[in-house]
């Protein structure tokens, strides 16, 4: 894969995990009975480190076998990234720490799920066009 390609597929990780984050988590903020700004501010971190590790593992190939395969990884990368963000969400906004916890794994395995499935799709669609 160019050198380009590579460029391009980490951008469209960012691009898409920063949309999608920013929308799951603030839905989720949302549905808790939060303020947007907390789905916002976390959704989007949490989002652009799940698409960036999604950009990374379909370049490297570290999932090997089926498409979904990779959105399995982006499920558990989410979670794993979104309860951390969660906790930080709790300590910053002065809420229960269970709820951050509960919110950010929600978020997190939802977003991982959709950030996984897009990007994959996506390059996926380069790849049988030949770009």
């Amino acid at each position: 894969m160019g050198r380009e390609n590579r460029t391009g597929v980490a951008g469209l990780g960012f691009s898409i995990g920063l949309i999608l984050g920013t929308a799951i988590w603030s839905m989720a903020a949302i549905l808790s009975g939060l303020d947007i700004i907390v789905g916002m501010t976390s959704g989007a971190g949490a989002g652009i480190i799940t698409g960036l590790v999604t950009a990374q593992a379909s370049l490297r190939e570290w999932v090997r076998g089926s498409t979904g395969m990779l959105v399995v990884f982006e499920m558990g990368t989410g979670t794993l990234v979104g309860i951390p963000a969660g906790l930080l969400a709790a300590w910053s906004w002065s809420f229960s720490p269970l709820s951050g916890v509960t919110m950010g794994a929600g978020a997190g395995l939802i977003g991982g799920a959709l950030i996984g499935a897009v990007l994959r799709a996506t390059v996926k669609g380069r790849q049988d066009i030949g770009e």
